[in-house]
């Protein structure tokens, strides 16, 4: 693949992993043995990547998160992704990968699929609606308002989760994992999901090869906008914060409705970070007046 920028980068990667994740390099390097999950020297010579079989049981974080995109450089469609993130009791059961002229590699995020792999050995990590509700509402105590209303943003719930079958393949210089999971249930203990996205913040920056959250958000101020004011509440006569140039780029924070978003920017014109800082300013914007860049 050729990447022109950061974010068509991201944007091409989670296509591909959406569509089919398919191997760029074939294994050439040590593996250690595990508890539960083996090494499947068959099915790795079909796919000429690691692979792992067993049963094997995993606690953790699991996170349910929408990625937009837009196909055909208009039309806009969100699609729904899964990826578990093991906690400090299953990472020693898992496969410790020594990579060549390398640190190991462990997988500190596992992407999700259900289901036998497709035909050409690749993987439908999206999962539709009517497959993803039931499972949600059963395993998430808590679901922020707009993940179903606007299909945007991320849930997190702590749950044990069954794997029947690891996959490690090499992407954009990046070790990933893809796990087909048997069966999850809700943890016996009920967490905070502020908590639980501490838990994972360093797994999570270093799981994509975009090195950026894939549900955030990045639009510009568009050329047909001009200068867009940034106001103060997400009304048309409420007073303006600032004014913000043609290509500005800001984070999106939330849908507030069918008009109007609330945005993140910097003061210096570099893309905003999703924590905020000194140097960010928060406010709202019609989405009329953004185009997306990832």
């Amino acid at each position: 693949m050729t990447h022109p920028t950061p974010t068509h980068r991201l944007l091409a990667y989670l296509l591909h992993l959406g569509i089919a994740a398919t191997l760029l390099a074939p294994p050439a390097f040590a593996q250690s043995g595990t508890v539960g999950l083996a090494p499947d020297a068959e099915r790795a010579s079909q796919t000429q990547r690691l692979e792992y079989a067993g049963k094997i049981t995993l606690s953790g974080v699991l996170q349910a998160y929408w990625v937009p995109s837009w196909p055909d450089g208009s039309t806009e469609q969100r699609t729904l992704f899964m990826r578990f993130f093991p906690d400090a009791r299953s990472l020693p059961v898992l496969p410790r990968i020594e990579e060549a002229g390398g640190p190991p590699s462990q997988p500190a995020s596992i992407q999700l699929y259900h289901g036998t792999p497709l035909a050409d050995g690749t993987f439908a990590t999206e999962f539709p609606l009517e497959t993803a509700i039931p499972l949600l509402d059963r395993l998430f105590p808590h679901i922020p308002p707009n993940f179903f209303r606007y299909k945007e943003g991320d849930a997190v719930a702590a749950v044990t989760l069954r794997m029947e079958h690891l996959s490690a393949l090499i992407e954009c210089d990046k070790r990933l994992f893809f796990g087909d999971f048997a069966a999850m249930e809700p943890s016996s203990t009920r967490r905070d999901p502020a908590q639980l996205h501490k838990d994972i913040s360093s797994a999570a920056a270093a799981a994509d090869c975009g090195d950026v959250l894939p549900y955030l958000e990045y639009y510009q101020v568009s050329s047909e906008a001009g200068r867009a004011e940034l106001k103060a509440q997400p009304d048309e006569h409420a007073p303006g914060i600032t004014v913000l140039d043609t290509g500005q780029p800001v984070l999106k924070l939330q849908t507030i409705n069918d008009k109007w978003v609330q945005v993140r920017t910097r003061r210096d014109g570099t893309p905003p970070h999703p924590m905020p800082s000194s140097d960010s300013t928060d406010g709202y914007l019609p989405l009329q007046h953004l185009t997306p860049v990832n």
